[in-house]
């Protein structure tokens, strides 16, 4: 289980981005976020996942939400091409809105509008702005960027 604090997805795209294998981390990545909301919809469908914390989600809601959140900074940050999107993260989609539709575009566009703040109070303004910022989360991604109000 990762930290659900982080930006685990989001870091390893752009940790990538300026490299030549950058499509090899992308299907890896996509695997990894269907992986992770697999699981929770398999914990869900058997039971094991009915106590929820005191952010009222269960464990695996809370998965599907940070999943989500990512996903939804990736698609607003443009750091996929719309081609690419559609060829490996719709199926990410899908099996995300399987379980709890409503969750998942909630936090997507939650993930959206908190990338849209944060480059707003970070000044990004010009592409080489972008490139920079990107470059910071792919080298500090892996740290706490989300707080505890997040799931709220």
């Amino acid at each position: 289980m990762y930290d659900l604090f982080t930006k685990h997805f989001v870091a390893e795209l752009c940790d990538f981005l300026f490299h030549d294998d950058y499509r090899i981390k992308l299907i890896s990545v996509a695997s990894e976020m269907e992986s992770q909301l697999q699981c929770a919809c398999a914990f869900s469908r058997l039971g094991l996942d009915n106590i929820p914390d005191e952010t009222g989600l269960t464990p695996g809601q809370k998965s599907t939400a940070w999943v989500a959140l990512q996903l939804g900074e990736i698609h607003e940050l443009q750091i996929v091409s719309d081609q690419s999107f559609k060829r490996y993260l719709a199926d990410v989609i899908v099996v995300g809105m399987s379980r709890w539709p409503h969750l998942w575009q909630r936090f997507y566009h939650k993930g959206s509008v908190e990338v849209k703040k944060e480059l707003a109070r970070m000044r990004v303004r010009t592409a080489e702005d972008l490139d920079y910022y990107l470059k910071v989360v792919g080298s500090t991604g892996r740290e706490e960027w989300y707080d505890e109000n997040i799931y709220h």
